[in-house]
């Protein structure tokens, strides 16, 4: 109801113990949203929460879940709302979710620090296509940041974001592609732009894509 408390829980289990654990919310036909984070283990104390959710947002973190809380329920918190583990090394890790920040990471030191990117900007808003035909999506990008890596993803409706590609950019150039992807989607980078091509297409690559800078 309006006005009351909620509280959201998420299990997960980790060998590590440098990790973050980011709540999300998305609504419909929208990329989804940071609220918050919260350092587990040995990031203990470590938090950060976006402007819009100081106050009402807040997080527990324990050895094996993270509860987030809504204080003053309103309809516009109406939201698919989801969880997601980083584990702070962040040069090997892979990408569970769209972040809409960037973490600059130390690779001597088991150190990430959350940043808000200067610019990113999508280049199209629909691609209408047909089966069969090869497409190509772009984003461009500013930063002063110079090890990055670009990140590509989808989400369907009510689902949470897939990891599709990353491809390093700037003193970066590893690449990283998720088993469904090898086949048919691929990316390349300059120092303003990441492209997103998408091969053969299928009924069911019809969904929302975005990128995000890491």
């Amino acid at each position: 109801k309006e006005g009351f408390s909620v509280s959201l829980t998420c299990t997960y289990s980790t060998s590590s113990s440098y990790i973050y654990l980011h709540w999300y919310h998305s609504y419909p036909n929208r990329a989804s949203e940071y609220i918050l984070q919260r350092g587990a283990k040995s990031r203990s104390g470590n938090v950060h929460t976006a402007e819009f959710a100081k106050g009402k947002f807040d997080s527990r973190v324990d050895s094996s879940t993270t509860t987030l809380t809504i204080n003053n329920v309103q309809l516009s918190d109406a939201a698919l709302y989801y969880c997601a583990l980083q584990v702070a090394q962040c040069w090997r890790s892979y990408p569970l979710l769209y972040k809409n920040f960037i973490h600059s990471c130390n690779s001597h030191h088991l150190n990430c620090v959350s940043h808000f990117p200067l610019f990113f900007q999508p280049q199209e808003l629909t691609v209408p296509s047909e089966e069969g035909e090869t497409v190509t999506l772009t984003c461009t990008y500013s930063t002063s940041t110079s090890n990055i890596f670009l990140h590509w993803y989808r989400k369907y409706p009510k689902t949470a974001p897939e990891f599709i590609h990353y491809r390093g950019a700037k003193g970066y150039t590893g690449t990283h592609t998720a088993d469904f992807a090898k086949q048919r989607f691929d990316s390349k980078t300059d120092s303003s732009s990441t492209r997103l091509t998408v091969k053969n297409l299928e009924l069911r690559d019809t969904a929302l894509y975005y990128c995000a800078l890491h």
